[in-house]
């Protein structure tokens, strides 16, 4: 019996030469029809572009009328583990205010502290 092990490399090597030819391909469609049609080419890729980002825009902006409905929800049926209250557990966390990003939900993140001396 003989065994016959193929790489993921010996499988996949038609499927990366084909795309690597189909870019090459595509980038000279697209150098031919920039030198005859550069304006019609620039036009239309940052229209493509600019309604992209409209899309996504629009989208997110729908998008967080469900979070903030599924936040709401949670916070009115959400349990506490613990014997302590909403408000207790408030004061007991640290505010972290430095957003990265900008958003319009705050951010609160808990620090525990402990001690490493046995």
């Amino acid at each position: 019996v003989r065994c016959v092990q193929e790489t993921d490399l010996k499988v996949c090597l038609p499927i990366i030469l084909g795309i690597a030819g189909l870019a090459i391909l595509l980038g000279f469609i697209f150098m031919f029809l920039t030198r005859f049609c550069a304006g019609i080419c620039t036009w239309v890729t940052l229209g493509i572009a600019l309604g992209a980002l409209i899309a996504f825009g629009f989208f997110m902006y729908h998008r967080a009328n469900t979070i903030e409905q599924v936040k709401e929800e949670e916070s009115s049926t959400e349990t506490l583990d613990s014997s302590q209250t909403k408000e207790e557990l408030k004061a007991d966390s640290v505010s972290y205010t430095h957003l990265t990003l900008p958003t319009i939900y705050s951010v609160q993140i808990s620090v525990v502290a402990v001690s490493l001396k046995k």
